[in-house]
């Protein structure tokens, strides 16, 4: 793994430069053994607001500018999460909304 980090980290730089942007949004699924949320926002969240972060990820990625995914080197399966937004985002684009510029990306 590893490895697919420094890939994504090497990728993630490429495209701050071109697109001239230091604002990343990072949602992922890849589980992290005995890991706290980040973010402060968080900590006191209760359990019945715990799928709309899921919500609110899938929503942000649908609309994100560029979508990236893990190669298959660095993910176990394909992800049917990824595959409802790259439905979508084929669907925005298809119909010209402005902003987003593919519909997923390998990194």
């Amino acid at each position: 793994m590893p490895k697919c980090a420094e890939k994504l980290i090497s990728r993630l730089e490429d495209l701050k430069k071109v697109y001239n942007t230091e604002n990343i949004y990072f949602a992922t699924d890849y589980p992290l053994k005995d890991s706290l949320r980040q973010s402060f926002s968080f900590h006191d969240i209760k359990q019945e607001y715990h799928g709309k972060a899921g919500i609110l990820d899938k929503i942000v990625c649908t609309r994100a500018k560029i979508f990236l995914i893990a190669p298959p080197e660095c993910r176990k399966k394909t992800s049917s999460y990824t595959s409802m937004i790259n439905s979508e985002r084929f669907d925005l684009m298809k119909a010209n909304v402005e902003g987003i510029e593919n519909i997923s990306l390998e990194w």
